[in-house]
């Protein structure tokens, strides 16, 4: 068929597509619509209409002709592949992975059906699916750098930080004249804590794209964790002299100044940073780490040890942690005098700007800036407190005792301040400063273990409390690490009975958890019918209750959590299993079961979407089968 001016159809179509793949959009729109006026049914000018459309922003419009594409020629992988890249543009997540699919069954391989399909997924947050689908897109398209750089931030999020590695430095090898493959390589040196590695490729980075503002920021990073804030500084200023807005910039400048010593310019960056995120910061204040000991004796205030420093060795039983062997800090307790307690963490400034964190912070120091007390944070542990507008004055004397609200935290980290307090009767009488959300269980448990409600006095909400004169007990043990004694002395006070058999075997659902769950709970729990597993789930029981039942139990399987904790209540030989994913892998259950002579299995599953505020609180499967299995082994050790 001939078009006007003898030009064949042919011809119009080859034209078309030279225009197209020249950017000439226009001109070659004007000629896929004059081709499909002469022949509507034409496959090959809807199909290559609907990409254009797509590559035009118009995902609605290019839906449309590709669906009529993909009904003029059903065996078109090309046509079903478009038609879900226009379909996951659209937000049409279900109908995008149908056709990506239908794209795949006509042509297995298929690379733009391959690399659609796993970026929907990812985008999705189905994680583990989406590693498995972008190692079919570098299957189908090993050269292509999206494939590879899918993939590495697939595994980077799944943990799974040799793959990550290995896709990224593909990424990098085939594209060496683009700046992102560095930074992806570079970020995940910083993630493995290695900036000397990092600094290298950011710098190729930002030679190739200077205006790079990920390369800029990682560059930054890596410059303050090497000790060059100087180089920090210099990296991010003239960024900030051409965009005076760019918050996260603003907050490395912040810190960049803050650690070169710069405490007022550091501060004065963060007020910025605070403002252009709708924040108004409140009185900002230096302060600089230190022993409580050290406090005391500068200060002239008492300070009592009451165990010495010591190392601890326990056998978890389990091959990725056979024997651990950790630092138990020396227990003391101390007064400091008009301190101030910090809302998020309950630490304690002594003074203008001395804080205390040792035997008094159950998380690592170098979580602080996550907390909203903390502004910045340097290597040599000083710190930019913001303290806000709001004080409290209003107590005396007491003792500082914590809490957060989490169960296992509270129970198995701030309560083992008790073991130190019995140590001096003469405090019995002072109110037991509490975190305003202390856990339900804890104050439960708190009364089982002979402490008077009564003496519990909630910390305010969210502002700084001050204390004329307040006791520091301190925690028995860091963070996951727990003390020998104080896991004697819990178990002991609550009386917990031996083990007897047959006994109950208890599942610790996470069933109503909003992160971390294990998404086929209800398979597992099938799988684990026959071994006479039951489902318990402890929310809304009273701690008499709780007692009871876990006394009871020859058995506990749960996923990895505050709820967790409850294995401390069971008796001496009571099988454990503990299932998480490999974002999660932490010796603190291995090491509590150890301490009571349990036997233990960890079961590692696969990451699925994150709903949490943290990297590890990924969503996650576990192979029915390998609980099963492990159930096996702790039951019959």
């Amino acid at each position: 068929m001939a078009a006007s001016g003898g030009m064949t159809v042919g011809d119009a179509l080859a034209l078309a597509l030279d225009h197209h793949r020249a950017g000439r959009h226009e001109a070659a729109e004007g000629l896929y619509r004059a081709i499909l006026a002469a022949v509507p049914d034409l496959f090959d000018a809807r199909n290559l209409l609907g990409a254009l459309r797509l590559e035009r922003g118009d995902a609605a419009a290019a839906a449309a002709l590709l669906r009529d594409a993909t009904v003029l020629d059903p065996g078109a992988a090309a046509a079903w592949a478009n038609g879900g890249n226009a379909l996951r543009a659209l937000g049409r997540a279900g109908e995008g992975l149908v056709r990506y699919g239908r794209a795949l069954a006509v042509r297995p391989g298929h690379p733009g059906a391959a690399r659609g399909r796993a970026a929907l997924l990812q985008a999705l947050g189905r994680t583990g699916e989406a590693r498995d689908a972008w190692r079919d897109a570098v299957v189908a398209d090993p050269l292509s750098v999206e494939a590879r750089t899918g993939l590495g931030e697939a595994g980077r999020a799944l943990g799974t930080e040799a793959e990550a590695a290995g896709a990224f430095a593909a990424a990098v090898a085939l594209r060496p004249d683009r700046a992102a493959p560095l930074v992806n390589r570079a970020v995940l040196f910083l993630d493995a804590d290695d900036p000397a590695a990092a600094a290298p490729l950011l710098r190729r980075a930002l030679v190739l794209e200077p205006g790079l503002a990920a390369a800029r920021g990682a560059l930054a990073e890596a410059l303050l964790r090497l000790g060059r804030a100087g180089g920090a500084v210099a990296v991010l200023r003239p960024a900030l002299a051409g965009d005076p807005a760019a918050g996260a910039d603003l907050h490395r400048m912040a810190a960049a100044a803050f650690a070169a010593g710069d405490a007022a310019a550091g501060a004065a960056w963060y007020r910025r940073a605070a403002h252009l995120a709708g924040r108004t910061p409140g009185h900002l204040q230096p302060a600089r780490i230190v022993a409580a000991a050290e406090q005391a004796a500068v200060a002239g205030h008492p300070y009592h040890r009451v165990l010495p420093e010591r190392t601890v060795s326990v056998r978890a039983g389990f091959h990725r942690w056979d024997t651990v062997t950790f630092r138990r800090p020396e227990l003391f307790l101390t007064r400091v005098n008009d301190a101030l307690v910090l809302p998020s963490n309950l630490a304690v400034l002594a003074g203008p700007e001395a804080l205390l964190l040792d035997g008094l912070h159950a998380y690592s120091r170098s979580s602080l800036t996550l907390l909203p007390d903390y502004a910045l944070h340097t290597a040599d542990d000083r710190v930019l407190l913001d303290l806000g507008a709001e004080r409290r004055a209003d107590t005396d004397e007491a003792v500082l005792l914590g809490g957060s609200g989490n169960f296992a935290h509270d129970v198995l980290d701030w309560l083992s301040r008790l073991l130190v307090l019995e140590r001096f009767p003469e405090l019995a009488a002072l109110p037991l400063l509490v975190a305003p959300a202390l856990h339900p269980a804890a104050v439960g448990l708190l009364g089982r273990l002979g402490v008077d409600p009564g003496r519990l006095a909630p910390l305010p909400a969210g502002a700084p409390a001050r204390v004329r004169r307040l006791w520091l007990p301190s925690l028995t043990h860091a963070f996951q690490y727990m003390a020998p004694e104080y896991a004697a002395f819990l178990r002991e006070r609550l009386g917990i009975p031996p083990l007897r058999r047959p006994g109950r075997r208890l599942y610790l659902s996470r069933r109503g958890a909003g992160h971390r769950a294990v998404l086929n709970e209800a398979a597992i729990l099938d799988a684990l019918a026959g071994e006479g597993v039951e489902r318990f789930e402890p929310a809304g029981m009273g701690m008499a209750e709780q007692l009871r039942i876990l006394g009871e139990a020859e058995l506990i399987v749960g996923p990895v959590g505050g709820g967790f904790a409850a294995i401390v209540f069971a008796p001496a030989g009571c099988g454990v299993v503990e299932l998480t994913h490999g974002r999660c892998v932490l010796p603190q259950y291995g090491i509590l079961a150890g301490l009571i002579g349990q036997p233990y299995r960890q079961v590692v599953g696969e990451a699925a979407a994150n709903r949490g505020a943290l990297a590890f609180d990924c969503d996650f499967t576990v192979e029915p089968a390998a609980v099963r299995d492990a159930v096996k082994r702790v039951v019959g050790a």
